[in-house]
């Protein structure tokens, strides 16, 4: 085999993967350039610079909606649950209140760990790479952190079904960076470097086999790390996953949401430049003298003069060149403002498209924003499928290596994603269950036959107070200890009566 196998390999998919690098530096160039820099690009030189911030806007805004709706602040974005063939093999339509409660405290366990490791900074930078590439991939390291890779530092092959069948990942690394058991890897030279200019190419495999399972491995500078060896047992429980925006058949790589509207953001450039171009023209001011003009130091004395000066001349030998193109520049404003509408619906900007009124009300504005983001409805389920549950799935397992979370038969537990749209969300299940207590209230009777230890648990689940709904033995011994203090009360007024009785009665008769 060639030394530099994995690299070898990375420059072949690398040719399948140019058409799409170079769309999306032009994508990138049109709205936050710094996502994906052009080629060749380093620290020392001047990224370029669109004439409208418009685009920059718009991916910032789409990102941060995407991001609260899939990292909710202060309710989990996924629920752990009892897969539906188990229960119906138990003969049950829910799992017991114990188990939900179980559940729930994984799940605030699960959060708390998302929060320490940092995924909402990391999540909008992937949002914004998707949004303006279409492309990102993400790895889960040891610690449950996330290191997120552009475009241009990985490649990827895809079967028909989508399913990843090969993905290599370029790293470009300091020697100094480097674990002591790789250093022995690197040439001496590059590790006696004081100036610390040198690199060394890391490139990570991860390959599907005939069985199923996934083989990984590392080369460093074309030598093959033996600790780096490993296998998993299935796509699903693979550190990585290479996410796209829009799935396109028979291709590995996705469509960003900036490909759909590239024509209006072309379109919005170039108006953009030449209204900039245009009112720097208009605002010139360059007075205009005959050259025969009497008095040979004219133009000298309009140069010197302040404002208010008075100056000897015919007014016919002085004029103020003027713009006379206004007409243009206010047609190409009037271009920008029907067109800053249709890509402001696009990229969910809702403060930009309500009506020029005195008064919007607050329901006019989430009816808007719950129209747009139903349009997003396919973006959230690919998001859900191909980012949320394979972080879910991967910190879990982690997590329970680690354990920080109770380890649980291989099917038991399933982890369902519950953020994007409203009717994925657990509010729904709340909507039900005062649905329920309506239902209750308004037929007599019908209070002996619901459960509502099983209502309030469902609702109290829903808002995240699991933990506030007390158990059936802690009712029972509640109750009990009520009955206790309601027997002994009447027990000690009783005695109380009888002593007031008998001080309050009449003396003998002697």
């Amino acid at each position: 085999m060639a030394k530099k196998k994995l690299k070898a390999r990375y420059d072949c998919l690398a040719t399948k993967r140019n058409p799409f690098l170079i769309r999306a530096r032009e994508y990138a160039a049109l709205t936050i350039p710094s996502i994906l820099p052009p080629l060749g690009h380093t620290y020392t030189m001047r990224l370029p610079e669109p004439y409208q911030g418009f685009g920059a806007r718009a991916v910032v805004n789409l990102a941060a909606r995407l991001q609260t709706a899939l990292l909710p602040a202060g309710q989990p974005s996924f629920r752990y649950r009892v897969p539906g063939a188990l229960l119906l093999k138990g003969g049950k339509m829910s799992p017991p209140v114990e188990v939900e409660r179980g559940l729930a405290l994984s799940e605030e366990l699960t959060c708390s760990e998302i929060e320490n490791k940092g995924w909402r900074q990391l999540t909008s930078l992937t949002l914004q790479l998707l949004i303006v590439t279409g492309n990102a991939l993400e790895q889960m390291m040891p610690d449950n952190t996330i290191r997120v890779f552009r475009l241009d530092q990985y490649v990827v092959c895809r079967d028909h079904a989508g399913n990843l069948v090969e993905v290599i990942m370029e790293e470009k690394l300091s020697p100094s960076a480097l674990p002591d058991y790789a250093k022995a890897y690197v040439d001496p030279k590059k590790l006696q470097d004081s100036n610390g200019d040198s690199e060394v190419e890391l490139y990570t495999c991860y390959e599907r086999q005939t069985d199923g399972s996934y083989k990984t491995w590392q080369e460093l500078d074309g030598t093959t790390i033996p600790q780096s060896r490993g296998k998993y047992r299935d796509q699903a429980q693979l550190n990585i996953w290479a996410i796209r925006w829009a799935a396109v058949p028979c291709e590995s790589y996705g469509r960003g949401k900036v490909e759909e509207h590239v024509a209006d953001l072309r379109t919005l450039e170039n108006y953009t430049k030449s209204l900039i171009d245009g009112a720097a023209m208009a605002s010139r001011h360059i007075t205009l003298v005959r050259p025969n003009a009497a008095g040979g130091n004219l133009r000298q004395r309009i140069a010197k003069a302040n404002n208010g000066d008075v100056i000897g001349a015919n007014k016919d030998d002085v004029h103020m060149l003027t713009f006379d193109n206004v007409a243009g520049l206010q047609i190409v404003q009037a271009a920008i403002d029907k067109l800053l509408p249709q890509l402001s619906g696009a990229f969910l900007m809702v403060g930009d498209m309500r009506r020029d009124a005195e008064r919007v009300t607050a329901y006019e504005l989430r009816l808007l924003a719950e129209e747009l983001e139903t349009g997003l409805g396919g973006v959230y389920s690919l998001l859900a499928s191909e980012m949320q549950k394979r972080r879910i799935a991967r910190v879990t397992y982690q997590m329970q290596k680690q354990q920080k979370l109770p380890q649980w038969p291989d099917g038991m537990i399933d982890a369902q994603i519950t953020t994007g749209l409203e009717a994925l969300g657990r509010q729904e299940e709340v909507r039900k269950v005062m649905t329920a207590a309506d239902i209750v209230k308004n037929l007599p009777g019908s209070e002996e036959y619901a459960k509502f230890g099983d209502l309030l648990q469902i609702a109290f689940t829903g808002i995240g107070l699991a933990n506030a709904v007390r158990t059936d033995k802690e009712v029972a011994d509640r109750q009990h200890q009520q009955a206790m203090s309601t027997a002994v009360a009447g027990g000690i007024g009783q005695t109380v009566g009888a002593a007031g009785q008998a001080a309050l009665a009449p003396p003998p008769q002697q």
